[in-house]
């Protein structure tokens, strides 16, 4: 069955407005579970009738029985809907808008662009309209809309093919006029055809309507395109394709120097719209980073902070709620998407800040390059030296060799200074020349041996030049100092902090039930963990690395074991397959419930590898059995041996999944219809036995072996919820052989 939203509902079929919306709000969270009070939520608001569960159940009901039964699926505190194996617009529209970024060839281009424009027919989510809910993923879509459009004029320009975008051009820059690229592109199609004077009217056309509209003149773009325009430079000629295109840590720290490297760093904003800082752990790279962004933030401008974590371990951190909902379901770079382009749509005022890029997945670090070599970007990366680096990442300073800045430690005087800032009192040369030689010039160093000195001062009455000589003839470095410091914390506060760094970043309602006795508190206080809206993590990945350097793997159980307890029920699905993952990669084992909400948001995200290995932890629940099994057909893989403790209802899903698999990703066609009949044989619900003859039907039907198709056929119960399916294959079959 095909099912739309880009432009008025499908199936056409279902008519009731109730049926209509209910099946609206589930595609919109197609593949994640929607609780019941969310549901209902999203179905009357405060309108809700007193009986709404029941109101509910009854929609459900009679959805399920105007599409296939098995499509909207019974969850933990909920229903999901589940498209796999049917046609559902807004999937094939994102796979090709995808694939069409992705592809360097334009001719490709032009054809993927094509195929996914031909999915769009009208506004999306029209049963949706003006609901709150809906509004992010509408405007996602019609943003993806939009620069597909601009990908597809991009790519006939690549091809030459001024004449044919010229129409296309005007007709879209009439509809969205502030699009600078689309007035660009115009621009360019009209100077490539021989006509210069409609090129630069183009121009000012563009630049009254964002006069008039947002009282801005064009970006540097169009102006720069304006004036090759006027000097006729030849390389326009050039038929070329166009480039397409979580919360920062802070450490008890001071800034202090860097003036040139700050001169040089705005200037690459401004220029090319990216900087990378770079520069070894300790150098002050997210300390430089934030003076980018406040000065951002003093101009009135918007940033939005990200850092790179490890793998599926990503989860949407806090400060993605200030620019984008966070819907239960969505990778981290589906949200990031949405956050950055609502970032790029303010113009040149809002900037994008990356921390920690060399942690970025394969993924999140494409779609980093592609805001690198966007038009309207204003992006700030740090990385550290050493590590190693996705591709996408080291090239786009390959591309733009002086975007790069790599910092120096700081000079013996700058050390004094940061020192002095931080103690709240100068000290005398021959102590700044100590802390000079321990630090190295790393701001990072310099603030661990600035806690050290405070704490000898507070507690032990020494004057700042004692305390620094008390540290004198150490070969401490950085990791023994950071140990040091960990190492005064209490027990409970240092339980805690082994967590939130075994776990990387903690969601605040686990610390919430974790944290019983105002440690959580403590550890902010003295600059170790920061906390924020909806996350915790430690201030400085070091510490992190210190932390877990020095955790046994009974302390690693311990970690997980804590985090695990501190999952209450209302706790993100996401951030409980987060902490699931980490419990995992320490060998504790979660409960069932926690296991299947991971499966689940696994299976949500595509991750069908990870959501096979979670469900095998829990062989015996049914629920994990048929999802391991699903998971497992999705990677061309058959699932093991038919579990002998299934219920009638699992062992269908399973017997149904496994021949999927037996058939379409190992070709064993024989072998699929062989175990279809025996499953049939040893079902008794007449419900279930036809489930499973429409499988053997369309197996036996495409294998070409009609005595299997009309065995299945007679088996059919008219009478059971899917007879009509069924009954119709073997008709078809009773026609082909001339009976």
């Amino acid at each position: 069955m095909a099912f739309g939203v880009l432009g008025p509902l499908l199936p056409d079929s279902i008519t009731r407005p109730s049926q209509r919306r209910l099946l609206s709000i589930l595609l919109l969270h197609h593949g994640s579970n929607i609780d019941r009070d969310r549901l209902i939520d999203y179905m009357w608001g405060h309108r809700s009738p007193q009986s709404a569960r029941n109101a509910l159940q009854v929609h459900i009901g009679a959805l399920r029985k105007a599409i296939p039964r098995d499509v909207i699926v019974t969850a933990i505190r909920g229903y999901r809907i589940d498209v796999d194996g049917h046609d559902f617009d807004v999937s094939d529209f994102d796979c090709l808008a995808v694939a069409a970024h992705r592809e360097r060839d334009p001719l490709e281009r032009v054809v993927l662009t094509r195929s996914a424009l031909e999915l769009w027919r009208g506004d999306p989510y029209q049963e949706l309209v003006e609901e709150t809910f809906a509004l992010p993923e509408v405007t996602r879509l019609n943003e993806t809309y939009l620069k597909l459009l601009e990908l597809q004029m991009q790519a006939l320009l690549a091809l030459g093919h001024n004449d044919e975008a010229i129409p296309q051009l005007r007709e879209l820059v009439e509809r969205h006029p502030l699009r600078e690229r689309l007035h660009e592109d115009l621009m360019l199609a009209l100077y490539r055809s021989g006509r210069q004077a409609d090129a630069l009217r183009q121009f000012r056309s563009a630049q009254r309507i964002l006069g008039e509209e947002l009282g801005i003149e064009p970006g540097p773009a169009l102006r720069e395109l304006e004036e090759r325009i006027l000097f006729q430079d030849r390389n326009l000629n050039t038929v070329d394709v166009h480039p397409t295109p979580h919360n920062l840590p802070t450490f008890t720290t001071s800034f202090v120097g860097r003036e040139n490297d700050l001169l040089r760093a705005r200037s690459s904003i401004d220029d090319r719209g990216v900087v990378v800082i770079a520069g070894a752990a300790g150098i002050g790279k997210t300390a430089f980073s934030d003076v980018l962004a406040d000065e951002c933030r003093a101009q009135g401008g918007r940033v939005l902070e990200l850092r790179g974590t490890h793998g599926l371990q990503r989860v949407p951190f806090g400060a993605l709620a200030a620019f984008v909902p966070l819907e239960v379901g969505d990778t981290d770079t589906k949200t990031v998407t949405r956050a950055t382009a609502s970032i790029m749509n303010t113009g040149r005022s809002g900037m994008i800040v990356l921390d920690d890029a060399h942690l970025l997945d394969h993924e999140s670090a494409a779609l980093i390059s592609g805001i690198a070599q966007s038009r309207g970007a204003r992006l700030v990366i740090t990385v550290t030296s050493g590590e190693r680096l996705p591709a996408d990442i080291t090239a786009i300073w390959a591309r733009w060799p002086d975007c790069r800045i790599d910092l120096d430690p700081l000079t013996r005087d700058e050390v004094g200074e940061m020192a002095a800032d931080l103690l709240g009192r100068a000290i005398d040369d021959a102590a700044l020349d100590e802390i000079s030689s321990i630090t190295l010039g790393y701001p990072l160093y310099v603030a661990a041996i600035a806690a050290e000195v405070s704490d000898r001062i507070e507690k032990a009455g020494e004057d700042a030049s004692t305390a620094v000589k008390s540290l004198l003839g150490s070969s401490d470095r950085l990791t023994r100092l950071l140990e040091r410091r960990l190492s005064r914390l209490d027990r409970e506060e240092r339980r805690l902090f082994d967590a939130i760094a075994f776990a990387e970043s903690i969601p605040t309602d686990v610390l919430s039930i974790m944290d019983e006795i105002g440690a959580l508190s403590r550890l902010e206080t003295s600059g170790l963990v920061q906390v924020g809206p909806q996350y915790a993590q430690v201030t400085h990945p070091l510490l992190a690395t210190v932390a877990n350097e020095t955790l046994t793997l009974e302390g690693r159980k311990a970690c997980a074991r804590q985090l695990l307890d501190g999952i209450g029920k209302d706790i993100d699905p996401g951030d409980v397959a987060s902490l699931v993952r980490v419990a995992l990669s320490a060998g504790v084992i979660p409960n069932t419930e926690q296991l299947e909400v991971a499966a689940d948001v696994a299976m949500a995200w595509r991750d069908f590898t990870g959501a096979a290995k979670i469900a095998a932890h829990a062989p015996d629940d049914q629920q994990l059995i048929v999802l391991r099994a699903r998971a497992l057909r999705f990677l061309g893989e058959v699932p093991d041996e038919v579990p002998v403790d299934l219920d009638e209802s699992a062992l269908t899903d399973f017997l149904s999944t496994k021949s999927q698999a037996m058939a379409y990703g190992e070709r064993r066609f024989a072998d699929a219809i062989a175990m279809l009949q025996e499953g049939m044989a040893s079902l008794t619900e007449s419900t279930h036995r036809n489930r499973l003859a429409t499988e053997l039907l369309i197996l036996s039907g495409l294998s070409g072996d009609m005595d299997a198709l009309l065995g299945a056929g007679r088996t059919v119960d008219a009478s059971a919820g899917h007879g009509h399916y069924p009954a119709s294959r073997r008709a078809d079959a009773l026609d082909i052989i001339g009976r």
